[in-house]
């Protein structure tokens, strides 16, 4: 378990570079005979696939080199959960509540988060797409190397969260609340803001492109007219 353990950080101590690293997944991948969510589960070098975890309690779980397809993770309640080098397939998490989460080397691709709250998490080199996630909460969370990407994001929340380099491309982020995140560099462009709560302190050092930034301008109550002729 220790030996396990160390190999686990000096993973996550590796150097890490500027762009985006997908998850490390060796072949082949034992099936998990897994149905429970315990409490300091560790699940390792595995496939979950078609299982049912909904409204399942756990804390302190260790999800490691994981690859899940068409699971259910809907109204779980994760506390101090650890996922690296995992890709989440066209998976259902719907309205889970996951406190304090580690997310690292992650992949969520056609996955189901609607109403889903990670509250209090780190996420590192975490790509989620073309994923359906309307009212999806991200609040007081640090997000690095983070790409968001044809997502449906409609009246999310990352309120308080570190959004530094963050990328939101072609996603749907009508409505969505800003107030009190940490912007500069992340990456707006191409991606629908009507509607959005977010402040000139909060936009400092985003990225936009000439379209967004005229709806950026009558959302803050600045008038854009042109010049007047002598």
């Amino acid at each position: 378990m220790a030996d396990s353990k160390a190999k686990r950080m000096q993973r996550k101590r590796r150097r890490t570079p500027a762009v985006l690293q997908p998850p490390e997944l060796p072949t082949p991948l034992s099936v998990a005979a897994l149905k429970r969510l315990a409490d300091q589960l560790h699940c390792t070098c595995c496939s979950i696939s078609d299982h049912g975890f909904d409204t399942q309690v756990a804390e302190d779980i260790l999800l490691d080199r994981v690859l899940c397809k068409h699971s259910s993770f809907q109204h779980t309640q994760l506390n101090l959960a650890q996922l690296m080098d995992v890709r989440l397939e066209v998976c259902d998490m719907a309205a889970a509540t996951w406190t304090k989460a580690s997310l690292h080397r992650i992949e969520l691709i056609g996955c189901r988060a609607s109403g889903m709250a990670m509250l209090d998490s780190e996420l590192q080199d975490v790509l989620i797409q073309r994923c359906t996630a309307e009212l999806m909460r991200i609040w007081s969370s640090r997000l690095q190397r983070v790409r968001f990407e044809q997502c449906r994001l409609q009246k999310s929340s990352f309120e308080q969260s570190n959004l530094r380099g963050v990328v939101f491309r072609h996603c749907d982020l009508s409505g969505a609340q800003f107030s009190g995140a940490r912007m500069q560099g992340c990456d707006l462009r191409g991606s629908q803001l009507q509607g959005i709560t977010v402040g000139i302190q909060e936009l400092q050092g985003a990225i936009i492109d000439p379209g967004q930034a005229l709806l950026l301008a009558s959302l803050l109550g600045l008038l854009v007219q042109p010049e007047e002729p002598d």
